[in-house]
């Protein structure tokens, strides 16, 4: 039997990875039925996760299995419970958890060790944002990562259409048969997709002022991006400042494949500022963390939403790099 030394509760999303959670959860069944180990989890897509809360309560922390969109999905229904939360990198970019470090190549079917993993890890801080839309702006939807609007959420759209197609097959890949099919879609729509207008007001400085011709607005929390790149080099995911960056051509989407090597031709950094609102010509299609999101409204407001506690192996003293 496992020695868990800590009590951990599991979220897991079963289709992350390509049937990656699903294998998971069919480790922990088999090893709770022969009585190997204990650990309490939670299947997101059988039932609401506030049908479990009394047991995430009563745990020592939070151990997310999936991607980027299945973190985002639950980080606000679980802020109340002050607990911090591993990520088990399930998902196509899994750009927090490159971020958090959680790097390490382990087999997440070996439960002894993915525990002994989080066990030893430290606590870092992470800033989340809120971003608000609709009628007023009453309506809410938080991100850890990034949130673009433009070029970026209309491929991540047709990927999302793509990857829950019964035809689908890139998935058998895990997660670099899903980048490839992601790239392929960004290359299919280089040419398609039309620039728009936007009117951006800063909390730092009165007035407004515009942008025009723009492929995709990004505000990015992190550096990572696409899982293999970066957005920009200055992002701290610790701050209550999120970064405004802006792309009008092709070239300036390089540093999301290699990253730092190309950022001199890369997004346009427009601030940091612990406060954005952008109106927009028309509602627009946007990501959120990976996930298609469309602002119903012209005007969207980004705001701090609450500090979230992250377990991250390479974090010693609880410090960002």
């Amino acid at each position: 039997m496992v020695n868990l030394s800590f009590s951990p509760f599991l979220i897991i999303n079963p289709g992350s990875g390509g049937g990656k959670g699903q294998a998971l959860i069919n480790k922990l069944k088999s090893q709770i039925d022969h009585q190997d180990i204990a650990i309490k989890y939670h299947d997101i897509t059988f039932a609401p996760l506030n049908t479990c809360f009394e047991e995430i309560r009563n745990s020592s922390c939070i151990l997310i299995a999936g991607g980027d969109g299945t973190v985002s999905k639950v980080v606000s229904e679980l802020s109340a419970f002050k607990l911090p939360i591993g990520i088990i990198p399930l998902g196509t970019g899994n750009d927090l958890a490159r971020t958090l470090g959680v790097t390490k190549k382990f087999d997440f079917l070996d439960l002894k060790a993915l525990m002994s993993f989080f066990e030893k890890a430290a606590t870092v801080e992470l800033q989340t944002w809120d971003l608000f839309y609709g009628a007023e702006l009453k309506e809410k939807v938080t991100f850890c990562n990034y949130a673009s609007f433009g070029f970026d959420g209309t491929v991540i759209r047709k990927f999302d259409r793509l990857r829950n197609s019964p035809f689908y097959f890139a998935d058998r890949f895990g997660r670099y048969g899903n980048r490839a099919a992601y790239v392929a879609l960004s290359l299919v729509n280089t040419f398609s997709h039309r620039r728009f207008n936007i009117v951006i007001k800063r909390a730092s400085e009165k007035g407004e002022f515009k942008a025009q011709n723009i492929r995709t607005l990004l505000f990015a929390n992190i550096r990572a991006v696409v899982g293999v790149g970066e957005s920009n080099l200055i992002s701290n995911p610790a701050d209550n400042l999120i970064e405004l960056l802006l792309l009008k051509n092709y070239s300036q989407y390089l540093p999301y494949v290699f990253g730092h090597k190309f950022m001199e031709c890369g997004p346009s950094l427009i601030g940091s500022e612990s406060e954005w609102q952008i109106e927009f010509p028309e509602p627009s299609e946007g990501q959120i963390d990976g996930e298609p999101f469309t602002a119903t409204g012209n005007t969207i407001r980004i705001s701090p939403g609450h500090q979230q506690s992250f377990l991250s192996p390479l974090r010693a003293g609880g410090v960002w790099s």
